[in-house]
């Protein structure tokens, strides 16, 4: 099976006849396949282990400290139907969703509206260095209302010319490509850029051996979870003797029961906010300050196990 696996059986056949009728030839699978397999390289990372035809479009990160295992979902119809017709517009959505994939991890602090935005942000920062035409993709988006996952289409356009004008700017001074970090530090610092011109296929530049940023490496996928092998941690006797694959079944375990535990941790919080009574709402917030700690200990224990070295 290929990494692309459009699983186009999935639509009834009526359904292409209309999209066709509607909107004509467009985005096909080779365009699709470009557009994530270039996004990926911009942000240089890997593809996605899977790739294929959904009711929406978004990626499943699994491990959502990994890019490797990322399943991507498109969906045709709803991308033509907001107006992306055509493969630079198509490319800077795939950008927006790589973005979210290399984001995985990372601990910056974003509620949902502020990672939308940093993700349209660097889909602006990829058209700056490239010369992609932003104008489809902003037309997609700046009547669409603000949600409590989404902001709202004005204040996503506009992080999308702010990172245009972060990427030119950049470029024109240094005469080299910014790296993830240093786009993400400008985002949070939310400066004004001048424009500058640029054209061409332009990644960004690869992290330096010592960020932090740079835990992706090079790993390769073969279809199942890769983990980065670096900075070995000897110091912890416990975390002694164990083979790569009880290592990464530990971290799995791991992972899993953090995501769970802060996955609760928010659900308190929320209905805290909701709450019947002053009872209520101090039970919530209770609840929700214990999971976060329990989140707290299975993220210490993962990286215990991701710096552990595997017995020979």
């Amino acid at each position: 099976m290929s990494l692309f696996d459009f699983t186009l059986n999935m639509m009834p056949d009526n359904w292409f006849n209309d999209v066709r009728m509607a909107y004509g030839e467009t985005l096909t699978n080779d365009m699709i396949s470009h557009s994530v397999e270039q996004a990926s390289e911009f942000f240089n990372i890997s593809d996605p282990i899977l790739v294929h035809e959904g009711r929406t479009t978004g990626v499943y990160p699994n491990l959502s400290v990994t890019p490797l295992d990322d399943v991507l979902i498109f969906n045709r119809e709803q991308l033509m139907s907001m107006g992306i017709t055509e493969q630079q517009g198509l490319d800077l959505v795939m950008t927006h969703e790589g973005a979210h994939r290399a984001l995985q991890g990372m601990d910056t602090g974003f509620d949902s509206h502020q990672e939308e935005l940093c993700c349209d942000f660097m889909a602006g920062v990829r058209a700056g260095l490239n010369g992609i035409d932003v104008s489809q993709m902003e037309q997609s988006l700046i009547y669409t209302r603000e949600s409590d996952t989404h902001p709202a289409g004005i204040d996503r356009v506009n992080s999308i010319e702010e990172g245009v004008r972060f990427a030119q700017e950049y470029y024109a001074e240094y005469n080299m490509t910014p790296t993830f970090s240093e786009c993400l530090e400008h985002f949070k610092e939310g400066a004004d850029l001048e424009a500058f011109a640029s054209d061409g296929q332009i990644t960004l530049r690869p992290e330096d051996s010592t960020s932090g940023f740079n835990a992706y490496g090079s790993t390769e996928s073969t279809g199942s979870v890769g983990y980065v092998d670096n900075d070995i941690d000897d110091s912890n006797p416990s975390f002694k003797g164990y083979t790569q694959d009880e290592i990464n079944n530990k971290m799995q375990k791991a992972h899993q029961e953090y995501s769970y535990n802060k996955r609760e941790a928010e659900r308190h919080r929320s209905l805290a906010k909701h709450g019947l009574s002053e009872a209520d709402t101090k039970s919530h917030l209770q609840s929700a300050r214990m999971f976060e700690e329990r989140a707290n200990d299975y993220r210490s224990e993962y990286q215990k196990w991701k710096y552990t070295k595997p017995s020979k």
